[in-house]
């Protein structure tokens, strides 16, 4: 029983001694961003540069809505609005290996499949 009330918390609780706004899906919150708070981060992700600079992510976005409402709003809300309100994804692409063929890559793009070895084609057996 010891070890239960050292460690237990009601989890009501913590979102009220939490300094983070959450904003969830949770039952009996309110969305932080109406209709025209969501249009109005929209049109600044898309036309805006966000404070720092760089790219929009997370804890920009968040920043940006804890402005506008006043509140501190925990990153992982910011991400919620960017990914899942605005429909928004990753868009910067993968590295390329250092070692990669660029023509063998160009080979691939215009059709050409990879040479097989022997060992990994089966015979084609009658019905």
């Amino acid at each position: 029983m010891a070890a239960a009330a050292r460690g237990s918390f009601r989890i009501g609780n913590a979102e009220a001694q939490s300094p983070w706004r959450t904003g969830g899906r949770r039952t009996g919150t309110s969305p932080l961003l109406d209709g025209d708070g969501l249009a109005a981060l929209e049109q600044a992700v898309e036309h805006e540069t966000p404070p720092g600079g760089g790219l929009w992510n997370g804890p920009k976005v968040a920043l940006w809505i804890g402005a506008r409402v006043g509140e501190r709003i925990h990153p992982r809300t910011g991400w919620y609005y960017l990914r899942y309100r605005l429909n928004w994804s990753i868009k910067v692409p993968l590295q390329a290996h250092p070692d990669s063929d660029e023509s063998a890559k160009d080979a691939f793009k215009n059709g050409a499949s990879p040479p097989r070895s022997g060992a990994s084609r089966r015979p084609i057996l009658p019905p």
